[in-house]
């Protein structure tokens, strides 16, 4: 669960800083699709452009997947339009805040994979790596045929749109430094999975638990910093 002592922003502040080959990328995805047979024709998808520590924000909000009927759809953290023809049951997690937020919403079986760097709660740790936040193994995600990638700050941008290429949604989740985000990326993502009511009611019990700490440590002078 998402708890005091497991901050889902702390986990980047430990990622290093990995120069992509995207090149080299492109080439063993070409191959691996060669060999597979798997299609890489798909619509096309928003210019992003890069911004500081990995993040990606797309110039303009269009549609990320097409489908003539869209059974979900869901803004993410940048706005872009996440649409799924059907409720996602394979789930790849790229980054380990929204793992976190998958497992704390009561939908871990959900998640078919993973990065290195998922490792809360401790049963994820079962669940087969993707490789890091900067470079996941593009093969290994589409082997796991996802529904849904989850990604958040350091996800690249050209990750991104290899996997948009070939027709995977991919939902950016972002929190920098307020609760409140947190909340609403929780809602959010229960919005995605198709279970709103439920991550209504588990945003709303986190937010509980941190308006009572709140309210029992105002008093304290001066106050203890933790982060």
């Amino acid at each position: 669960m998402i708890a005091i002592d497991s901050p889902i922003n702390a986990t980047y502040g430990r990622c290093a800083s990995r120069v992509i080959g995207s090149i080299g990328r492109l080439f063993r995805l070409a191959l691996w699709v060669a060999l597979t047979g798997l299609s890489l024709a798909g619509p096309a998808t928003p210019k992003i452009e890069a911004l500081g520590r990995g993040e990606t924000r797309p110039k303009e909000s269009k549609p990320v997947q097409s489908a003539s009927i869209a059974v979900v759809e869901v803004r993410d953290s940048y706005n872009r339009l996440v649409q799924l023809p059907q409720t996602p049951n394979r789930i790849v997690s790229c980054a380990p805040n929204m793992t976190e937020i998958v497992s704390f919403i009561g939908e871990g079986k959900r998640l078919v994979g993973r990065t290195d760097w998922c490792n809360w709660p401790p049963e994820v740790s079962a669940i087969p790596s993707v490789g890091g936040l900067q470079d996941p193994n593009i093969e290994k995600i589409l082997s796991l045929k996802p529904n849904v990638v989850l990604a958040s700050t350091h996800f690249q941008k050209e990750t991104l749109e290899i996997l948009e290429s070939v027709r995977i949604p991919v939902f950016m989740g972002v929190v920098h430094r307020e609760y409140g985000e947190v909340y609403e990326l929780i809602r959010r993502v229960g919005v995605l999975l198709g279970v709103p009511e439920k991550a209504d009611r588990k945003a709303r019990e986190l937010e509980e638990r941190i308006e009572s700490i709140r309210r029992r440590t105002e008093p304290l002078s001066p106050k203890p910093s933790v982060y």
